[in-house]
């Protein structure tokens, strides 16, 4: 996240995933600097919604808000359990999904639309249980879980952070400004939207990054 000059001293070269990661590093690295993207690459569904939605006792007709990240102050996962709390849409369920989540559970005493679970191990299951994923990071490199939350053409709520502000604006994205008092949860429909991840492409990016090796390798010889 931040750039260690004494860490990075004794490398050739540094990928970073950003544009301000980049600024920052070229202040003082004396290698050869790339950025790339990051990508997805996600396991296949194995549990229909209709299953997950029975076994967490969801009702049909509520509309499933979602996040997954860790139980940090970085993923905003407060930002969002005070938003839905305040707003808290008729026919709605939040379900927040990640490590830590056992301190939360004292927040949500008897609120029964609300879902804190732990690590899950294939996250598509829960994607595809969503209707609209939401995303309160108050800072990321890159932003896994919103790439992968537009694979599931997901209509998405999303902070903006260094780490996703140099593409976030090219997508139809909702903004959540926790600063601000504008509704989150309001005025969200549950249509699918069809995104274009093609500069996140995994066998693009692999091949990217095999040609930056390639390329430093050959300089060495």
């Amino acid at each position: 996240m931040n750039f260690k000059k004494s860490i990075l001293k004794n490398c050739d070269a540094l990928i970073v995933s950003n544009n301000t990661q980049f600024k920052e590093a070229a202040k003082n690295f004396k290698g050869v600097l790339f950025k790339a993207y990051l990508w997805i690459r996600l396991k296949p569904i194995t549990k229909s919604k209709l299953k997950l939605k029975n076994e967490l006792r969801i009702p049909k007709k509520n509309i499933v808000f979602g996040s997954i990240g860790r139980f940090h102050p970085q993923k905003g996962f407060d930002l969002i359990l005070k938003k839905f709390k305040e707003e808290a849409p008729r026919d709605s369920t939040l379900i927040l999904i990640g490590n830590g989540h056992v301190e939360f559970k004292k927040k949500i005493k008897n609120y029964r639309n609300i879902i804190l679970l732990g690590h899950i191990n294939n996250v598509s299951n829960y994607y595809n249980l969503f209707d609209v994923a939401v995303f309160a990071s108050r800072w990321e490199t890159f932003g896994f879980t919103l790439v992968e939350a537009m694979q599931f053409k997901l209509p998405i709520v999303s902070s903006i952070h260094i780490g996703n502000q140099d593409w976030i604006k090219k997508f139809k994205i909702k903004i959540f400004n926790f600063n601000k008092k504008k509704k989150i949860f309001s005025n969200i429909y549950k249509v699918k939207t069809k995104y274009d991840l093609s500069i996140f492409n995994y066998k693009n990016k692999c091949s990217e990054i095999s040609d930056i090796y390639k390329n430093l390798l050959n300089d060495k010889k």
